[in-house]
């Protein structure tokens, strides 16, 4: 079935490496900007050294760098939802319902 509907995307959200916003991310990618970190070690359980490998292997990482999210604070406001439950939950829900 074809459509010939038309759409538009009137908004975007998101949180990105090394941007404060979207307009901050899209200029990385225009400047070509590398966004990528050394990993601390307090990202890991273990050991970086444990973890890295320079080749290919299972439950390794071939990379000592990562585009990670960094000074991310949840603001729950606006949410119409227990704001000690929104506090409590797992950093990547709170990045979800903020980029949402």
């Amino acid at each position: 079935m074809k459509s010939l509907d038309k759409i538009a995307i009137v908004g975007i959200g998101g949180v990105f490496p090394g941007a404060r916003d979207l307009n901050e991310f899209w200029q990385n990618i225009l400047g070509a900007k590398d966004t990528a970190v050394d990993v601390g070690a307090d990202r890991w359980r273990l050991e970086s050294d444990e973890l890295y490998s320079p080749e290919l292997a299972p439950d390794k990482v071939n990379s000592r760098r990562a585009c990670l999210i960094q000074d991310f604070q949840f603001n729950p406001e606006g949410l119409n939802v227990d704001a000690e439950l929104l506090q409590r939950l797992d950093p990547m829900y709170q990045i979800l319902l903020h980029a949402g």
